[in-house]
C-alpha cells in the first residue's frame, strides 16, 4: 500500500521527532497528567476512540493514550495553524484499512516483516514509524509487550498517523 508523496514540508525529519521525544522524556508526572488532559480536551474522538479499542487490552490502555499523545505532539509540528479535531468515522475508517494491510503483512516471516516495516519507503512518514517501533520495542530482545500488544498499539499508533496525514491539505499550503 504506497501513501500518497507530500510536500516537503509535510515529510517529518528525525530531529523534531528526536526533539519532541527528548522533551517528553523530561516531563515530570504532574507535567505529562496537565498535557494528556489538554491532549484529552483538543481530541476527545480520539481519546474514546483509544479507550474504546484497548478497552478490553488491560494494562496497555495508558501506553495507548501516551503514544496517541506523542505521535500527535510530534506531527502538531506539521500544522501551520493547530491540529484540526479528528472525527472518530475517520479514526474508524482508518482502522479499517489498517487492520487489512497488517492481514496481508501478517502472513510474512518475522525478520522479514520487522525489516519491511523498518525499511519501507510505503509510509506517507517513515520516521515516525521507524518511532513508534522503537517504541513499542519491536526491536530489542528486552521490550515488554507481547506480539498481540505491540501489533494492537502499532495498529493504533499507524491509524492516528494516517488520519492526521489526511487532515493536511494536498497542495502544501
Amino acid at each position: 500500500m504506497k501513501e500518497k508523496s507530500l510536500p516537503q514540508r509535510y515529510e517529518l525529519d528525525p530531529k523534531t521527532i528526536r526533539d519532541v521525544r527528548d522533551e517528553i522524556e523530561h516531563y515530570d508526572v504532574y507535567r505529562l497528567t496537565r498535557e494528556i488532559g489538554h491532549f484529552a480536551e483538543q481530541q476527545p474522538e480520539v481519546v474514546v476512540f483509544v479507550a474504546e479499542l484497548l478497552l478490553q487490552q488491560g494494562d496497555i490502555a495508558d501506553r495507548g493514550i501516551f503514544l496517541s499523545y506523542s505521535i500527535f505532539r510530534i506531527m502538531d509540528s506539521l500544522f501551520a495553524s493547530g491540529i484540526p479535531l479528528i472525527p472518530m468515522a475517520a479514526l474508524e475508517r482508518k482502522l479499517e484499512e489498517n487492520h487489512q494491510w497488517l492481514k496481508q503483512l501478517g502472513k510474512m516471516e518475522r525478520k522479514l516483516l520487522e525489516r519491511r516495516l523498518r525499511y519501507s519507503e510505503d509510509f506517507s512518514q517513515p520516521y515516525l514509524i521507524r518511532f513508534l517501533l522503537d517504541e513499542l520495542g519491536v526491536h530489542s530482545d528486552m521490550h515488554e509487550l507481547g506480539s498481540e500488544e505491540t501489533g494492537l498499539l502499532f495498529l493504533l499508533g499507524k491509524t492516528l498517523s494516517d488520519a492526521l496525514m489526511d487532515c493536511l491539505p494536498e497542495d502544501g499550503s
